[in-house]
C-alpha cells in the first residue's frame, strides 16, 4: 500500500550518478582518447624525421650552395647514425641524371679437371631472399676497390667451409657485368629490340680453401 500523501504512480528515486558507475567508463573514454593521441602524434613526428634524415643525407656531394653547405654542415649526427643502421640510405647517383647503369653477375667457381667450374651464380632470385639485398650490396661495394681484397678472399674462404669443397681447392669470384646504354636521345623500341649487351668478365678474388682443422 502507498504511503499517505504520495501518488500510487511515483517513480521509485534514482540512484546518484556515482554509484551508477558511470564515472568509470567516462574516465576510461578519455583515456582512451589520450592513448590515441599520443600513437597519432607519434607516427606524424617519426615519419616527418625519416623524411627529414633521408632528404638531408641525399643532398649531393657535388652541390657547393650556401644552402645546400649549411644543410650538411648542421645535419644532427643521430640523423645519419639512424640511417646508416637501418639501411636506409641512397646516394644521390641513383637518382637523375646520373642512375646506375651497370648491371652485374657474380659467379663462384672452382678449379677441377684443369679447369674453371661455376658452383654458384650469385645474382637478384639466386640468393635467399633474408639475406638478397645484404650481400649483393657487400659485394657491389666491394667490386671496384683493391682496399676489400681480403675481405673478398675470406668470403671465398667462408664460402669453402659451408660448402663441401676439399682443402686447397683453388676457388674465385668472378664478375661479368654490362653496362646499359644512355645515349643523349630516347632509344626507340626497335632500337632496345637490337641492342645487346657486351658483356665483360673480370676477376674480384682468388684464394684456396681452408682446412677444416
Amino acid at each position: 500500500m502507498p504511503r499517505s500523501g504520495s501518488s500510487p504512480y511515483q517513480l521509485p528515486r534514482k540512484r546518484p550518478v556515482a554509484a551508477r558507475g558511470l564515472y568509470g567508463p567516462a574516465r576510461s573514454c578519455k583515456l582512451g582518447w589520450l592513448w590515441r593521441g599520443i600513437v597519432g602524434w607519434s607516427i606524424i613526428l617519426f615519419c616527418l624525421w625519416h623524411m627529414t634524415a633521408v632528404v638531408l643525407y641525399s643532398l649531393p656531394d657535388e652541390a657547393q650552395d650556401r644552402p645546400t653547405l649549411f644543410l650538411r654542415r648542421h645535419t644532427p649526427w643521430i640523423m645519419k647514425r639512424y640511417l646508416l643502421r637501418t639501411s636506409q640510405w641512397q646516394q644521390w647517383d641513383l637518382f637523375s641524371p646520373n642512375p646506375l647503369r651497370q648491371v652485374t653477375v657474380y659467379s663462384i667457381e672452382a678449379f677441377a679437371h684443369g679447369d674453371w667450374r661455376t658452383l654458384v651464380t650469385l645474382q637478384p632470385g639466386t640468393v635467399a631472399w633474408w639475406r638478397d639485398a645484404d650481400e649483393l650490396k657487400l659485394l657491389r661495394n666491394m667490386q671496384d676497390s683493391a682496399t676489400y681484397q681480403p675481405v673478398l678472399e675470406e668470403y671465398l674462404r667462408d664460402f669453402c667451409r659451408r660448402h663441401p669443397l676439399s682443402a686447397g681447392n683453388a676457388v674465385r669470384l668472378a664478375y661479368d657485368s654490362y653496362v646499359l646504354p644512355y645515349p643523349d636521345r630516347p632509344m626507340s623500341i626497335r632500337e632496345w629490340r637490337d641492342w645487346k649487351p657486351s658483356w665483360v668478365r673480370e676477376i674480384g678474388a682468388a684464394t684456396y680453401c681452408p682446412s677444416s682443422s
